[in-house]
């Protein structure tokens, strides 16, 4: 594996963090765009996530965004809105919208309708752990390998943590499974960020797959480096 040195991946990354949201952009929403490389796998090319959020109580909201450029200029996209209404301290109930593209899991368009409960079971400044499970509808058109556009009613499970090991490093681990008629999706990514001047620099591996029917299973793995704002 050819890897270039990490001050060249991240040098457009740097560029796209002068252009991150600050905390006083609008009052209480915080965000941010993180850039960089995705240095081997199935996606190989530069990857950008925006983020922005607003956490007030009872009612919090959070947009995102990952885009992926391939080598071979394909395009991989997700967007994604997900509200929160908070029923206690640790329990709310959430909803969300997303549209996704996947090329290298011969996704043309897929979109999904979800609401749910979820659970905050650890929330402090040095650590995090919430577990949601939610229903909803998914929409899948795939491309002409294998022609099949469905929809569908589906189920999911998700788990997220993180933990800040010391005042310069911090893991993070995030895991959804989602099941429906003659579909499984997994994915898993886990994550190690050092904190540097500006943001931190962050190493993630992430396992996606995709099963439709018996089928054999579609998975895909890739690994990055990115230059993240915040910590």
């Amino acid at each position: 594996m050819n890897i270039k040195p990490i001050s060249v991946l991240l040098g457009p990354a740097l560029l796209l963090s002068s252009l991150t949201f600050s905390t006083n952009l609008l009052a209480d929403w915080t965000g941010g765009i993180e850039g960089g490389q995705v240095l081997q796998g199935d996606e190989k090319g530069s990857r950008v996530r925006f983020k922005l959020s607003n956490s007030d109580r009872p009612f919090s909201q959070a947009f995102y965004a990952d885009w992926i450029r391939g080598e071979g200029n394909s395009n991989s996209y997700e967007l994604g809105y997900t509200p929160r209404y908070w029923f206690t301290e640790q329990a709310y109930a959430f909803g969300e919208g997303s549209v996704r593209t996947a090329e290298s899991l011969s996704i043309d368009r897929q979109t999904r309708l979800l609401a749910g409960v979820g659970i905050q079971l650890i929330d402090t400044q040095s650590q995090s752990l919430f577990a949601e499970a939610g229903a909803g509808q998914v929409s899948t058109n795939y491309d002409a390998t294998i022609a099949v556009t469905d929809t569908t009613g589906i189920a999911i499970a998700r788990l997220g943590a993180w933990q800040i090991l010391t005042e310069f490093i911090k893991l993070e681990l995030d895991a959804d499974y989602s099941t429906a008629k003659d579909l499984v999706q997994t994915s898993a990514e886990a994550g190690i960020s050092l904190r540097v001047p500006g943001g931190a620099v962050k190493y993630s591996h992430r396992f996606r797959s995709i099963a439709i029917g018996d089928a054999e299973a579609n998975n895909v793995t890739d690994s990055s480096i990115s230059f993240n704002y915040g910590f």
